[in-house]
């Protein structure tokens, strides 16, 4: 290791995870698997700049597989177009080529295929001196990409791309700024691609009257474009004057710049009206605006110098989410009355790390609608709506508007600020609603504090740590697929416990303990088996070991499988993630000695061999434990659940 002896040599714990773009946890990880070395000082930690440079360029170069998955997802180089954005779909096989052909000077390419565009609009000529440009202004704009507009590169890119086949009245430089963008920097910047479609959705319902329009993280301008001819369509003279938009990256800015100065035909200022900057700690803008609409950044890395300035800018704000972040500066912009409207994901809804946020927005806004999206993001998986937020109180009986596809209802206001979590559920309907009232009237006991819990194992290095087949020294592990419903299947893969050695490991003994639960913790549905082995489980497979008063395990597992539990997680949380959290929250009603016997000895038989008959019978059972109506009942059995967790054994 390089000598700690100069302080340009040292890094802090949190300078390296800025640099690698993960978090601090994630990096004591990566020292603790060895992956990584570090020194201390006291209380601090350091690393060595050189070798964190060089474990850098391993990630980049792929030297470091095991790590694709996670952390270095936030570095890969690869790139990725958007075939959604050509109409003329030969128009991408001929752009793929050449912007393979020119990927070493992504800028000089971008202004090639601009610089075309604004030819066959009429807006510059490319003559035997030099380009010449309508106007100084659009001179100017296209003297910010600091490039030299007189070098034989940029004229032979010119002249490949005026004699290729390709289609301009398509989408060309969107396409090409999307490619040519690394994967690795969109993620860690947050940034994802907002399709044309969602874009229209959000304006028609937010955007009702003439009015100026801020996109404040703007990427390469859609939101804006989109804005000028919503408002062109609704016979505002002059709408590209109404627009203004602003982001970090600076390439962005160019391309959005150069998206508004095509669609206004070189009327707009772009320079002026779309600006490189920081939109969470500064802001040039002068005036309100009328509304505010974007896709802000989700889960972007913020370094801990901008955290802490964020922090003090916001004192409400617990959490480092940048769209959380990114809503507060939004309605700072708003004029009074003025409308917000953006793209979030589903962690926004009920993730208890962003109550701070949603009650700052049901205390001091008036959130007006909640819409699911539908159409699939690429490169996203999670799933996603659109708000529509208005900049004044709320009134005593505000509802919010729910519309989840063809289902629409209220929601009131004031019942979600009453929760303590202010979870805001847009898959439960009134309907829906009464019956989790219900549910949570008759609970008494609750897992929390009345469970020992334990997460799976994460290796930190798979191919030392695990096999497919049996070893010497190795022992059986449980993942998350090989949990059904009352069962497990054989376990597949082989673990070597070496719990010294291993990145994230619980106390031994609960894996050991001779009878628990596990269950999977990435699923659309709760899916819980009992476990007499004493077996370890990787970390898609997690541990619960229920001390509920007067409930046995076999009784706990019944009723979290059963349909009632189903429809409360499901309703209530709406999330793919089988969170310790929540399932601390699930109500258990006053135990019945009767009918949890019966709930066992149904459980027993579903464990021996599944039967859609006795499954019916376990969740009638769990039913009348809960004293539910027929009404409620009718309601629950309309649930569907996947056969693929309960399938015969």
């Amino acid at each position: 290791m390089s000598s700690f002896a100069g302080r340009d040599l040292k890094l802090t714990l949190l300078e390296a995870s800025d640099q690698l773009g993960v978090s601090s946890g994630t990096l004591r990880n990566w020292v603790r698997s060895g992956l990584l070395r570090a020194r201390k000082t006291g209380l601090q930690t350091f690393f060595d700049r050189n070798e964190i440079n060089l474990f850098q360029k391993k990630i980049k170069s792929g030297q470091i597989l095991k790590l694709r998955k996670r952390a270095n997802k936030n570095i890969s180089e690869k790139t990725h177009g958007h075939a959604e954005l050509l109409l003329n779909k030969e128009n991408e096989g001929l752009l793929v080529q050449l912007l393979n052909r020119n990927s070493k000077s992504p800028q000089h390419i971008l202004l090639a295929i601009y610089l075309v565009q604004l030819i066959k609009q009429g807006l510059c000529r490319l003559e035997k001196s030099g380009l010449k440009f309508k106007n100084e202004q659009l001179k100017k704009e296209i003297s910010e990409w600091g490039l030299n507009l007189n070098s034989t590169d940029l004229k032979s890119k010119l002249y490949e791309i005026q004699e290729s086949s390709l289609d301009f009245s398509d989408h060309l430089l969107s396409y090409a700024y999307q490619y040519m963008s690394r994967i690795g920097e969109k993620q860690k910047a947050g940034a994802y691609y907002t399709p044309t479609g969602i874009i229209q959705k959000l304006m028609n319902s937010v955007m009702k009257q003439p009015g100026t329009l801020l996109d404040p993280c703007c990427g390469s301008g859609h939101f804006l474009v989109e804005g000028l001819q919503h408002l062109r369509a609704m016979g505002v003279d002059q709408p590209w004057s109404y627009i203004y938009g602003s982001d970090l990256d600076l390439n962005a800015v160019r391309v959005a710049r150069a998206h508004l100065t095509l669609a206004s035909a070189g009327q707009a200022d772009s320079l002026g009206q779309i600006r490189h900057q920081d939109a969470l700690l500064e802001s040039a803008w002068s005036l309100k605006f009328k509304y505010v609409l974007t896709n802000p950044p989700w889960g972007a890395k913020i370094s801990q110098s901008d955290l802490a300035k964020l922090r003090k800018k916001y004192p409400m704000l617990k959490s480092d989410e940048s769209f959380s972040f990114f809503i507060l500066a939004a309605l700072k912009h708003l004029e009074s009355n003025g409308q917000l409207g953006f793209v979030l994901p589903d962690s926004f809804l009920n993730v208890k790390t962003h109550a701070d946020i949603r009650k700052e927005l049901l205390t001091n806004y008036s959130i007006q609608e909640i819409t699911r999206i539908f159409e699939k993001f690429s490169g996203v998986l999670t799933k996603s709506f659109t708000i529509k937020v208005e900049k004044k109180k709320p009134l005593k009986n505000h509802f919010i508007k729910i519309r989840n596809g063809a289902e629409e209802f209220d929601k009131t206001n004031s019942d979600i600020l009453a929760e303590a979590a202010c979870s805001l559920s847009i898959e439960s309907n009134q309907a829906s609603d009464s019956l989790l009232k219900v549910l949570e009237q008759q609970g008494r006991s609750y897992l929390k504090e009345n469970a020992d819990w334990a997460l799976g194992i994460v290796t930190g290095d798979n191919e030392k740590f695990l096999s497919f087949r049996p070893r010497k020294g190795f022992e059986p592990v449980y993942k998350g697929s090989d949990i059904l419903r009352f069962g497990l299947k054989d376990p597949k893969r082989f673990l070597l416990l070496n719990q010294k050695k291993l990145q994230q490991v619980a106390p031994i003994e609960k894996y050991r303990c001779p009878e628990k639960l596990i269950y999977r913790f990435i699923c659309k549905e709760l899916v819980f088996a009992v476990d007499r082995s004493g077996s370890a489980t990787l970390n898609s497979a997690n541990i619960l070991i229920p001390h509920l008063p007067n409930y046995s395990l076999l009784a706990v597992c019944g009723i979290l499988n059963s349909v009632v539990a189903q429809f409360y997680y499901q309703k209530k949380f709406n999330t793919v993630k089988t969170l310790k959290g929540n399932l601390e929250k699930f109500p258990f009603p006053l135990p019945n000695v009767k009918l949890l016997k019966s709930i066992e000895k149904t459980v027993t038989r579903l464990e021996s061999k599944y039967s859609a008959a006795d499954y019916s019978q376990l969740n009638s059972l769990v039913m009348d434990l809960y004293g539910l109506s027929r009404k409620n009942r009718e309601l629950l059995n309309t649930l569907k659940l996947s056969p693929s967790f309960i399938a015969a054994r």
